[in-house]
């Protein structure tokens, strides 16, 4: 997820209002490099003689599409110092994504259950960090609001 983040959180954490106009340039982004990846699989799996690499490219990429829009509510957590709710997310994801990746492995899925883990492993954060653990709501003029 650091990678990801690509100094937009310390932007982030250093203004001190909310500013929700960030997370869209951040999530755009991220879409673009997302675009990038998959615009290059093709080159990857030429360039390593290996025609898997093609979908296994395009899937991990959709980690940038997750950790982008997790992005803005993990630096919300950092400023309002919930390390315990930052740490509870991140092992939930870390256990969940390995038996998922355990799971597909024993069913014979070989290196699809490491791509799964991948995948699996960036995708809650942005929700769990989001709405339920921040409070999020959406106000009247369809923007997001605190809920405290």
């Amino acid at each position: 997820m650091t990678w990801a983040l690509c100094g937009c959180s310390s932007a982030c954490y250093c203004n001190r209002r909310t500013d929700f106009n960030s997370v869209w340039i951040n999530v755009l982004f991220w879409c673009r490099t997302y675009d990038y990846c998959v615009l290059l699989a093709p080159v990857v799996a030429i360039f390593y003689h290996e025609p898997r690499l093609f979908w296994v490219t395009c899937i991990v990429a959709t980690g940038f599409l997750f950790n982008s829009t997790g992005v803005q509510h993990s630096v919300l957590l950092q400023r309002q110092m919930r390390f315990t709710a930052l740490a509870v997310i991140e092992i939930v994801s870390l256990v969940v994504s390995t038996v998922i990746a355990i799971g597909a492995a024993k069913m014979g899925y070989g290196y699809w259950s490491l791509v799964a883990r991948a995948s699996v492993f960036h995708s809650p954060p942005p929700f769990v960090c989001g709405w339920p653990v921040l409070g999020f709501r959406e106000d009247s003029t369809g923007g997001l609001a605190f809920l405290r």
